[in-house]
């Protein structure tokens, strides 16, 4: 269920990263924290709709904190590999963020 009242989120954040560019590619990782007022999260009610059995859920505006970091590493192929220049590329990311009152992870965090 929505809410008209709720209030617009405002946040707070840092972020600090480092990356070495080399001659056949790069690497880097940054870490970051953000406080954030408001923010909207869809919080079970413990109800079910008794006519679509769907569970019934409603939109509110916490105070939460989210963390996370990034590694990426790029390396340049050979450009003769299949005729071009090719380079291939690893990604990972993690987040986690959390109810700043309750403790409790924050709900549908991809």
């Amino acid at each position: 269920r929505g809410d008209a009242d709720l209030k617009k989120e405002r946040s707070q954040s840092a972020e600090v990263g480092l990356k070495n560019k080399v001659a056949d590619g790069e690497i880097g990782m940054s870490l970051f924290l953000q406080d954030v007022q408001d923010y909207i999260i869809l919080a079970p009610t413990g109800t079910v709709d008794g006519g679509s059995g769907f569970e019934i859920s409603d939109y509110q505006g916490i105070e939460a904190r989210l963390w996370g970091a990034e590694f990426e590493w790029r390396r340049n192929l050979s450009s003769n590999f299949l005729s071009g220049a090719w380079d291939i590329e690893l990604k990972v990311d993690l987040l986690r963020g959390q109810n700043r009152r309750t403790g409790d992870s924050l709900p549908r965090i991809t």
